[in-house]
């Protein structure tokens, strides 16, 4: 199995415009949260689809994971690689979707699941 990875550059877009191509009501994309969040920057996941998306400065990386392991590893390095950075990342789904993040055992990084403190 392998991580497909498609790059794009948009000189004209910016992360809210990313977002609102593909999180239409109903499905379970996610925005990723980050305290790098920006006009300019933006993760996005679908634990459906698995699909996990970034926008940075215009660079489009889209990576289509083929198997829910692949997936989970992707998120997984990027939430230590935030860890590294003294940063944050997090999802907050919608509640129906909940589940499929709780499934694929990435509940931890579910803002509902973390212990507040």
């Amino acid at each position: 199995m392998a991580i497909t990875r498609t790059e794009s550059f948009h000189n004209d877009i910016d992360s809210e415009s990313v977002e609102r191509s593909f999180m239409t009501k109903g499905t379970p994309w996610v925005r990723i949260d980050t305290d790098q969040d920006a006009w300019y920057y933006g993760n996005w996941a679908n634990p459906r689809r698995l699909y996990v998306v970034t926008y940075a400065e215009g660079d489009l990386i889209v990576l289509k994971c083929d198997t829910a392991e692949e997936f989970c590893s992707e998120l997984s390095r990027m939430a230590a690689w935030h860890a590294t950075q003294d940063s944050y990342m997090r999802i907050d789904p919608r509640e129906e979707h909940e589940s499929l993040w709780l499934e694929l055992g990435l509940g931890h990084l579910m803002a509902s699941q973390m212990a507040v403190i």
